[in-house]
């Protein structure tokens, strides 16, 4: 396990995270670890860490708005006791997140945020980026893209036009979930423009705050 040095800086960076954290396990209980067998807090959990761990770049973009969704779709249902989040991932270049239970809801929340995230940067969130498509398959901005064979911008810009080859670079409006029950199949299409738009204006209030 790499050394990590333990100075003040780090020890301030860790004091405001548990602070943040206890706040936000009091708000959404169900974001803290837990014994799977027993339902119980993790012996000795200190709120340095809780099971609401994003990318970066994702949690940037829209970890909040994606929190605060769920866990009014939780507290609707009822489930506030019983919901557990089992794993969080990004996996084919989207964000996956798995939980213990689910209502139609629930699940649309989730799915949402699956499919917005393919084109959000996993960097540093900035939405309408194309996935890199050879290889490992994920999202990125050109300024976060990286390669060491690059000695300028345009050499840059060539293999990331390369690497992002047939990838759209628009975040989707909507998606269509297909259903199949004992009378055939059904499609269904959900409009997310609304979350798309306020990730995009949110984006924008971060840059104007950065200058």
């Amino acid at each position: 396990m790499k050394y990590i040095k333990v100075n003040k800086k780090n020890k301030r960076k860790l004091k405001r995270v548990k602070i943040r954290n206890r706040h936000l396990v009091k708000k959404y209980p169900w974001i803290a670890p837990r014994n799977w067998w027993n339902g119980k807090l993790i012996d000795g959990y200190d709120y340095s860490y809780t099971e609401w761990e994003l990318p970066i770049g994702w949690h940037k973009a829209f970890g909040q708005m994606y929190l605060k969704e769920l866990g009014a779709a939780i507290k609707e249902a009822g489930l506030e006791r019983e919901f557990e989040i089992q794993q969080i991932k990004e996996k084919y270049g989207s964000l996956r997140v798995y939980t213990n239970c689910y209502t139609e809801e629930i699940q649309g929340i989730i799915d949402k945020y699956e499919y917005l995230s393919e084109n959000i940067c996993i960097k540093c969130g900035k939405p309408d980026v194309k996935q890199i498509t050879k290889g490992w398959i994920y999202p990125i901005c050109f300024d976060c893209y990286t390669n060491k064979s690059a000695n300028t911008e345009d050499q840059k810009m060539k293999l990331y036009r390369e690497a992002t080859e047939g990838s759209t670079d628009t975040m989707a409006d909507s998606y269509t979930i297909r259903r199949f029950n004992i009378d055939g199949s059904s499609e269904h299409t959900y409009d997310i423009s609304e979350t798309a738009n306020a990730i995009r204006k949110h984006y924008e209030r971060r840059m104007k705050r950065r200058g």
